[in-house]
């Protein structure tokens, strides 16, 4: 049985909260962000915490499915692996889908046109939404109808060459490691030149960022089963406490964003190696963190149709961006109740769509599993 890497699960809940925040700050209470903005960029650049969910995607994945895949890739064990990713994106994908092409039947005078086209909605139903088929070749563009659900589409398209990305990945020697993720840092620095300049691009540049940081999330995870076990708990938990305070000065300062791929990297392989409930490590164990890294997804996936919502319903009310003129106090507490509805729904989806949906599926008796080994009496 594959072992429970509970902090990660952790890191995981707080990174999708991180990409809430900067969202809400940068497009629902513009206000505030404003406002925190003439302090800190912390929140502004916080689209890094992608970047850290594919790096530890790659990580998590290696960890699974680094036994299975680590000698070939079988046509059962491809249609395993697929089709257990697709059980546990694609229902709550569709549903939250659903709901918005509801909600743009009721709320739009005009439906199905601007952002929210048909193109864009049945782009998102083969979750290929990560790129604009409205603006060929795909370098730019954005993202429609759940638009934070694009990091989603880009993911999937990774996991459909996965299993052999981890595989050649597993096989190569030292120097072959190192040459790999040199090129995928180079693929990275591509990345910022063909797009704005940072790593916060979608398209053909955001699929490149996938794999390209799940390609290091791999060759993390060899470094962590090569070396990880001689890093002892005082030393792992001075990693994490560099790493995360080298990316927060580097989110701060709006520093440039490869530089905080070193520090997601180094933090999730020394939050890896946190076994046990010493030091730092008990917040990372405790059942409340881990629960909020069960429903990350859900976290992630809510919060944007959330915003939507909240808009149309008090666009009516408010003729200037939602929190002008009202006090600190008033948009800090707006944001805390509106943290508190995304896990709500979050909580309430993932235990009537998401863990539900899932089982069945795995379940299935037409769903893809690998065959039992005949047995023989001699």
């Amino acid at each position: 049985m594959v072992q429970h890497l509970k902090p990660l699960t952790t890191l995981r809940g707080i990174a999708a909260l991180m990409i809430v925040l900067h969202h809400a700050l940068g497009y629902f209470l513009t206000p505030l962000g404003a406002a925190i903005a003439q302090h800190s960029h912390f929140f502004e650049q916080s689209y890094l915490w992608v970047d850290f969910f594919f790096i530890l995607s790659g990580f998590v994945l290696a960890h699974v499915y680094g036994k299975r895949f680590a000698e070939t890739v079988s046509g059962w064990g491809y249609r395993e692996f697929i089709f257990a990713r697709f059980a546990r994106l694609y229902p709550l994908h569709i549903v939250i889908l659903g709901g918005l092409v509801l909600l743009e039947l009721l709320l739009s005078s005009t439906p199905f046109t601007g952002n929210q086209s048909l193109m864009g909605l049945f782009s998102n139903i083969f979750m290929l939404q990560g790129f604009d088929w409205q603006h060929p070749p795909f370098f730019n563009g954005w993202t429609y109808w759940n638009e934070s659900a694009w990091a989603i589409s880009v993911e999937w398209l990774m996991y459909l060459v996965f299993p052999w990305v981890l595989l050649n990945g597993l096989r190569l020697k030292r120097s072959g490691a190192i040459a790999t993720a040199i090129a995928a840092y180079l693929a990275l620095i591509s990345v910022t030149l063909i797009s704005s300049g940072d790593l916060n691009c979608l398209g053909i540049p955001g699929m490149i960022r996938c794999l390209a940081e799940a390609t290091l999330g791999i060759l993390m995870y060899r470094y962590y089963q090569a070396y990880g076990q001689a890093f002892s708990q005082r030393i792992a938990t001075l990693v994490m406490i560099l790493a995360v305070i080298g990316a927060a000065i580097i989110m701060h300062t709006r520093a440039y964003d490869l530089m905080a791929i070193p520090c997601f990297s180094l933090l999730i392989v020394a939050a890896a190696r946190l076994r046990t409930t010493q030091g730092i490590a008990p917040p990372l164990h405790s059942r409340l963190g881990l629960y909020l890294g069960t429903l990350s997804y859900g976290i992630y996936m809510v919060h944007w149709p959330i915003q939507v919502f909240t808009t149309a319903l008090l666009r009516p009310y408010f003729a200037t961006p939602l929190g002008t003129d009202w006090s600190m106090a008033a948009m800090v507490s707006f944001l805390m109740l509106y943290l508190l509805i995304v896990i709500g729904l979050a909580a309430l989806a993932y235990h009537v769509i998401e863990a539900p949906c899932r089982t069945w599926l795995r379940q299935a008796s037409w769903s893809p599993k690998m065959p039992k080994p005949s047995s023989s009496l001699s």
